[in-house]
């Protein structure tokens, strides 16, 4: 008999879009009531971030609705992907955490 082992790994589904419009991340941080906005420290790079998964259900809805441009758009549905696994809680197997480690490389290709 085969005994499933259960592992405790931290994977963030952090949630990161960069703008040079400082203005328009706030609006969206406004909208999602959650998330940080911050200079990137690369010129006038900003940042807004949001690493909560329960504040990140807001992100998905509105972006679903709301689809984003370029490939953007593209990495929006593996991190949703990503995401999917974490709330389904696959990622705390030998096997699954395989799994979510090639898929958290392949993100932004």
């Amino acid at each position: 008999m085969e005994q499933e082992v259960k592992i405790r790994k931290r994977i963030n589904a952090r949630f990161v879009l960069d703008q040079k419009e400082e203005s328009i991340l706030l609006h969206i941080k406004n909208i999602f009531n959650c998330g940080n906005v911050n200079n990137t420290g690369v010129g006038d790079v900003y940042r807004y971030s949001n690493g909560s998964l329960k504040g990140n259900e807001v992100t998905v809805d509105y972006f679903n609705k709301f689809c984003l441009k370029t490939k953007k758009q593209n990495a929006f549905k593996k991190w949703c992907n990503i995401r999917n696994i974490l709330l389904a809680k696959e990622h705390l197997t030998p096997l699954g955490l395989i799994k979510m480690r090639e898929l958290i490389k392949d993100v932004n290709k």
